[in-house]
């Protein structure tokens, strides 16, 4: 059981850290797109309708698949005044404590992300501005993000129940 818990906990965090890495190169896309935008609108005065929206359904693509990377790497906000005091057992008991409000909040997301992914997909929806680009791409990557960042916390659940009962790092 400790080795299938420890192969679940290395894999969501190896995949994690890769898909963050790789994500992290989408800012220079949206960059580019800006940059080029903000050259064509200044120098040669011809704006175009398609940077904006684009570069925004790319910023929220970057968004959503490098959060399991930050929670892999424990970069999302918390009160460290206080927690970082604690033992680490005594942050794994919180941390264990406290998941199934973590759990429930990102069962919500997945649950209505995914309702309307389906609905988009269904329907064939369209931006109402600009270009009129399809708005499922960047629906599916939603919920494909917040799939992520629900297993990147449920393998920290694993490590901190580990950590907590046994009083010592799940290795």
């Amino acid at each position: 059981m400790r080795n299938a818990l420890l192969l679940y906990v290395n894999t969501i965090g190896r995949f994690n850290e890769r898909l963050g890495k790789g994500a992290s190169y989408i800012i220079w896309a949206i960059c580019g797109m800006l940059f080029y935008e903000a050259m064509s609108r200044s120098i040669f005065n011809a704006p175009h309708a398609w940077t904006n929206e684009i570069s925004s359904y790319v910023f929220w693509a970057y968004i959503f698949l490098g959060g399991g990377y930050v929670l892999f790497h424990d970069g999302h906000v918390r009160m460290d005044a206080i927690y970082m005091r604690w033992s680490p057992r005594g942050r794994a008991i919180a941390d264990a404590a406290t998941f199934s409000v973590v759990a429930f909040y990102l069962v919500g997301m997945i649950w209505k992300t995914s309702f309307y992914g389906y609905l988009s997909i269904i329907q064939g929806e369209i931006q109402a501005t600009g270009i009129h680009s399809y708005v499922w791409p960047v629906r599916v990557i939603m919920v494909f993000g917040i799939i992520l960042v629900f297993m990147e916390a449920l393998a920290f659940f694993i490590k901190d129940i580990h950590l907590a009962t046994r009083g010592k790092v799940l290795e």
